[in-house]
Parts: structure tokens; C-alpha cells; sequence
């Protein structure tokens, strides 16, 4: 990659995001639970991109409910 292509980063983060919402598809729930660490009921502080990643699927679940309830 070259230094300061900030498109092609973009590119990647959009594959990222897109494998992610499917694999938390394919996963359910329980992935994103062991994702945000809410597991046992304990939120332990995440790492910026764990929580990044845990914000980015509650919104795929919440657009997922809106497009479901109509």
C-alpha cells in the first residue's frame, strides 16, 4: 500500500465492516455480546477498535429491526 492513500484505507474499512456485519449474521447474538463483553452482565473498558466495532453492529441490528418493523 502506498503511504497516504487514505482511499484505499477506506476501501478497506468498508470491506471490514461488510464481513463483520455478515459474520454477525451468521453468528447472532452471542458474537456480539462476546464482542461488547457483555457476556456475564461485566463491561469491561474495550479496546477503541472492539468498541468501534460494537457501535458499528448496534447500528446494523437497530437498521435491521426499523427495516423489519417497517
Amino acid at each position: 500500500m502506498f503511504r497516504g492513500d487514505k482511499n484505499h484505507e477506506k476501501k478497506e474499512a468498508v470491506v471490514r465492516a461488510r464481513d463483520f456485519s455478515r459474520k454477525l449474521r451468521f453468528q447472532g447474538s452471542l458474537y456480539f455480546r462476546r464482542l461488547c463483553g457483555s457476556e456475564e452482565g461485566i463491561i469491561p473498558p474495550p479496546s477503541s477498535r472492539k468498541l468501534a466495532l460494537c457501535l458499528k453492529s448496534t447500528q446494523i441490528i437497530n437498521s435491521a429491526k426499523k427495516k423489519a418493523l417497517g
